[in-house]
């Protein structure tokens, strides 16, 4: 049957079919658009214009190569060797003659060859035959050997014949390569010439290829080889911590950062640091002459960097010291550290957002949250730093903003006191330890174990001071003291600052003195009573003049006010010092704090208040304490002490008091209790509650609170937590007490740095009883102090590190470590050097000649035995006794002298406590020392008239340039094998060191010249020269050791130990015999340690 006409429909097939089309080009557009997404990743866009950047500096590099200069000089050369091909042609003849005669040569020298090696390899054979038969004992022994004799006659002939045919051959090669010597100079001289042209039309030459090669980049044949790729490193023993299970490391952040490893990218600022440092070690002569070359042109580089139009932006720099991270040279290569181990971020993501950038301020986040280009993110965007960022909130490790990069060091570095070109993280550790973050806050971290309270005792506070000056002190330490460490716990923003009602601002100040009022009360009530013998009359003058010169300066300040760079007097801040004077108080106001007999009894033996006393002892005279004590006393703050003090409101105390009371009884039984109570009593209760609220006992001792724990947040993990842990309050900006406005950003690094900077901030416009409010005190950090405190706190995370990754990990460098923890702990940086870096009193003498010692090459010079003894008691050997400055005794117990020692001993790669017994001294050797040291006038700094090591006469210098250790000391304290390297390099051991380099290095060898090779044949020395003759065979012998720098280095070595004292002898018995010339002969090998006993205390 004929279908009806026209067919019936549910739907309108015209409509239908229109719906459908429209929903078709719409799927095919939508996929479409998100394959073109899915191929246009934002990092390819940043590929590209790196390719463009580096095309573009490779034709500068390769224009700088291809200078005016270099093109003069190919074109010379190529005129050279033009007239070197003329003069060849024009003996054309025989130098055909000689080719045709070399080609004979080469026939016959490769027929001599092959026979040589076919009758070898029958050979070979033969004496397998004759080796098998007798083996086997066979009957035809005899005829294989005379078989094998026979063929081995014939190879041996054969090899004569072609030694002769190799001989003739090369002497007519010779003959012709003179013909081509001319042309083969002048064209290795081109090639050495155009080398640096050759790499850059090279490297140029691949970045063109990879352009054109581009097509490859494209939709479905970008699986062939592109050249636009994510680029990862697979780090397999550094993990990311994923909760269940740790993943190794796929840092792909090099997909981005093209240059980060590579030089020629470096920032302007960077390349000006690079120049001053590269020139630095050319003009010292610490680069190998092999590649002074290399290091010029590098700095010519940079100062191409430096002079460009433009700086070169994230993410096309190189890294900032390569030399340091990254580079393939470098401790932390980029191959086997990566990029998140230290900056922490996503390590697998390719995108802005996701690879966990932190902006650094809300300047920055603004800047980043905008896009120029929404839908294309691309290089047009990086030059704006606009990059469409969103936070990724469920990221556990963010990265840290560029102020806090060195917080990732904490992680691999958590053993060792300091960190090599950690500048920041080393100031920021100390600056922790300094203002006693660890006191209040557990760290379970080695740099933060086992420290002492930075308070002092205050079981003795009551013979110290008076409870007016404590109420004073207590309520405001820094109108007091400016550079005080005691933070401000009392009437802070939170109390009575300007988000706080009028009516509870007044109840907080009344609450607050109370609690000053108790805590002073308990601690005197508490405090002990001695009698202390008074002072003798002192001369202040007298007692400035030592605080000045003896050694005070190097832990303490004596002054409150500085002048700034417009000569402006003003406020001094802990800043305004070097950490190591900070770590003592500052002496003004000494006099209003306490008094007399105080001082004086406290600057002879402060160990006699308490054990723990960080102050060493300086051994003064009962008259030198007497004048300092009477310079201190002078030291007057009378406006501090004209500062009202309000009574004490009985209603606060009964307030406060009952607070307490009631968490643990009735309201009634509270107020039976108080009102049983005297006022003395109820002011001792509450001083007690008080400093258990507030946590003194953390950082001082208080009879009452032995062995509580600390009262602040642990901190051993704080740098991992999660933005919603912390408590951000209700506010976003507040104006900080110096008056600049502070942003809070939501995330842990500014909730972090606006804590330590502002730490009641977070109270602000929130309602909360009077016991429940932050009770941080604020310890008035500089921004730069807050954030190097920030980095800290950022870089305690609990991430994990394996073993082999640590640093200092071995029982050597851990040795090292633990010395310095106590070098630390005692401030030896404030008068020595220590590792390249201390010497904070140097600022304050002006004389270099009479600063302390530097003690970098201590483990490498002193003998440990002898360094031990000097420890525990200083005055057992003066070795400088012109300085002014004196060692302190500081009561080292054992344990902190033999930490000491064994740190140095193992920092100089030496066995920790060794006794050296040398052999004799060859007493021509000393005799050769002697003369070599009267012809470098050694005597006219240094002593060799024996003394009494503890008490050594000043030594007759013309001036202070000349003053210099008697050497009659050094076998007593000085290692043998280190004396003669010291006189050849003491500049590179010590850098700036009095000691004159009288054997500099050659600049082309580097090896040691000696002053003496033409000096010995001089009239000058013609006394000299004779009186070492009978020491050798000949004048050509005595001209060659006068030429050895380490010969003489060593001969000086074996005369200085020859007249040392003995450390088994009686000071002042003398050096031993006197010496004579031995036999004329060849001067006997320097001695050398004969043997080591190793005797551990």
């Amino acid at each position: 049957m004929k279908p009806q006409e026209p067919i019936p429909h549910n739907y309108p097939m015209r409509k239908l079919n229109l719906i459908f089309a429209v929903s078709s080009i719409g799927l095919l557009l939508v996929t479409g658009v998100m394959v073109f997404y899915d191929y246009i990743r934002g990092w390819k866009w940043y590929q590209l214009e790196f390719n463009r950047l580096q095309a573009d500096r490779i034709e500068q590099e390769l224009n700088a190569a291809n200078d005016a200069t270099t093109r003069k000089r190919l074109a010379e050369l190529d005129a050279e060797m033009k007239q070197g091909q003329v003069e060849i042609a024009k003996n054309r003849d025989q130098y055909l003659l000689v080719q045709k005669e070399l080609d004979d040569w080469e026939g016959q020298h490769y027929a001599a060859d092959q026979d040589y090696r076919f009758a070898k390899a029958k050979l070979d054979a033969q004496r397998y035959q004759l080796e098998t038969s007798v083996l086997q004992h066979r009957a035809d022994s005899a005829q294989q050997q005379r078989t094998y004799d026979a063929m081995l006659a014939h190879v041996n002939e054969l090899n004569l014949r072609l030694q002769r045919v190799t001989h003739d051959r090369d002497a007519v090669r010779a003959r012709l390569d003179r013909f081509l010597s001319r042309i083969k100079e002048l064209e290795d001289r081109k090639k050495e010439l155009t080398a640096n042209i050759d790499l850059f039309n090279k490297q140029l030459g691949n970045v063109e290829l990879a352009s054109k090669r581009s097509i490859l980049n494209l939709p479905m044949l970008d699986f062939i080889n592109p050249t636009l790729k994510i680029d990862q490193v697979v780090l397999g023993d550094l993990f990311i911590d994923m909760n269940y299970m740790s993943v190794p490391r796929v840092d792909r952040c090099q997909t981005c950062h093209r240059a980060i490893d590579r030089p020629g990218f470096e920032s302007k600022k960077e390349a000006e640091r690079l120049i001053t440092e590269l020139q630095g070690r050319l003009d010292r002569n610490l680069i190998q002459p092999t590649k002074r070359a290399d290091t010029e042109d590098r700095i010519a580089q940079l100062k191409r960097i430096v002079d460009a139009k433009q700086d070169i932006l994230n993410p096309f720099r190189t890294h900032p010291r390569l030399d340091v991270f990254v580079g393939s040279a470098s401790p932390h290569p980029l191959l086997e550290y990566g990029c998140t181990s230290c900056h922490r971020g996503q390590d697998r993501a390719t995108e802005f957002s996701r690879a966990g950038h932190t902006p650094a301020s809300l300047r920055m986040l603004q800047r980043w949250e905008k896009s120029t280009n929404p839908l294309f993110p691309g290089p047009w965007d990086y030059k704006k730093r606009n990059w469409g960022f969103a936070e990724n909130p469920f990221l556990e490790t963010p990265m840290y903003p560029r102020q806090y990069y060195q917080a990732g060091c904490l992680k691999c570095h958590a053993g060792q006191m300091e960190v090599d070109s950690g500048d920041e993280i080393n100031k920021a550790t100390h600056i922790v330890e300094l203002y006693g973050c660890h006191a209040c806050h557990k760290i379970n971290n080695w740099r933060f174990t086992d420290l002492r309270k930075p308070g002092p005792n205050l079981d003795g506070i009551g013979e110290k001071t008076t409870p007016e000056w404590a109420f004073r002190w207590i309520s405001n330490p820094s109108s007091f003291r400016p550079t005080t460490r005691m933070p401000s716990f009392f009437f802070q923003r939170n109390m009575i600052g300007p988000a706080v009602p009028p009516r509870e601002r007044e109840q907080n100040i009344r609450y607050q003195n109370a609690e000053i009022h108790s805590i002073v009360t308990y601690l005197f009530s508490k405090s002990t009573h001695r009698a202390w013998s008074s002072p003798p009359n002192g001369d202040a003058a007298r007692g400035q003049e030592l605080v000045s010169t003896i050694g005070c300066m190097a832990c303490h300040v004596a002054q409150d006010t500085v002048k700034d760079d417009k000569g402006v007097v003003r406020v001094a801040r802990r800043d305004d010092f070097p950490l190591e004077r900070n770590y003592g108080f500052n002496l003004v106001g000494t006099g209003t704090k306490t008094h007399a007999s105080w001082i004086y009894n406290w600057i002879r033996n402060p160990k006699a208040y308490y054990a723990t006393a960080p102050m060493p002892s300086l051994r003064l005279s009962e008259q030198e304490a007497a004048d300092i004590t009477a310079f201190l006393v002078l030291q007057q703050k009378p406006r501090f002490m004209q500062t009202p003090i309000p009574p004490v409101d009985r209603a606060a105390v009964h307030d406060l008091a009952k607070g307490y009371l009631i968490n643990t009884m009735t309201d009634v039984e509270a107020e039976a209790k108080l009102r049983s109570m005297p006022m003395q009593e109820q002011l001792v209760y509450l001083g007690q509650r008080s400093i258990e609220k507030y946590g003194c006992y953390s950082c001082h001792e208080i009879k009452g609170f032995e062995g509580l724990k600390p009262i602040g947040t642990e901190l051993t993990i704080e740098g991992s937590k999660a933005p919603h842990l912390f408590d951000f309050g209700f506010v976003h900006e507040y104006t900080h007490e110096d008056g600049e406005k502070q942003h809070i950003l939501h995330n842990v690094p500014s909730w972090v740095y606006n804590k330590v900077r502002s730490p009641r901030i977070y109270d602000d416009e929130r309602t909360k009883p009077y016991n429940d409010k932050l009770k941080m005190p604020n310890f008035h950090l500089s921004e730069e102090e807050a954030r190097l405190v920030t980095t800290v706190v950022l870089g305690l995370t609990k991430e994990k590190v394996a073993a082999n990754r640590m640093a200092a990990a071995d029982p050597r460098l851990r040795a090292v470590e633990e010395s310095r923890k106590v070098i630390s702990q005692h401030n030896c940086r404030g008068c020595h050097v220590v590792n390249r870096n201390g010497r904070a009193i140097a600022a304050l003498i002006n004389d270099p000649n009479y600063l302390p010692p530097d003690l970098t090459p201590e483990g490498g010079r002193a003998q440990s035995p002898w360094l031990f003894s000097f420890l525990k008691d200083p005055t057992v050997t003066k070795i400088r006794p012109w300085l002014h400055v004196r060692m302190p005794t500081f009561q080292f117990t054992d344990s902190e002298a033999a930490t000491l020692v064994g740190g140095f001993a193992a920092d100089g790669s030496q066995t920790q406590f060794d006794t050296m017994r040398y052999q004799t001294v060859p007493q021509q050797n000393a005799a050769i020392g002697r003369e070599v040291f009267a012809m470098l006038r050694c005597s006219q700094c240094h002593s060799v008239t024996p003394v009494d090591p503890a008490n050594p006469p000043l030594p007759n210098a013309a001036d202070s340039q000349s003053l210099a250790p008697n050497l009659t000391l050094a076998k007593l304290r000085l290692r043998h094998d280190w004396i003669a390297d010291w006189i050849r390099r003491p500049d590179e051991m010590i850098p700036g060191t009095r000691m004159p380099t009288n054997f500099p290095r050659d600049a082309q060898t580097g090896g040691f010249q000696s002053p003496l090779a033409l000096a010995i044949d001089t009239p000058q020395f013609a006394a000299h020269k004779a009186a070492l003759l009978p020491y050798f065979q000949d004048e050509q012998a005595l001209r060659k050791t006068m030429a050895d720098a380490v010969a003489l280095t060593n001969y000086l070595r074996d005369y200085i130990w020859s007249i040392g004292i003995d450390q088994m002898r009686a000071p002042g018995s003398g050096p031993g015999a006197p010496l004579a010339p031995a036999n004329p002969q060849t001067p006997s090998t320097p001695s050398a340690p004969a043997a080591t006993t190793i005797a551990r205390r």
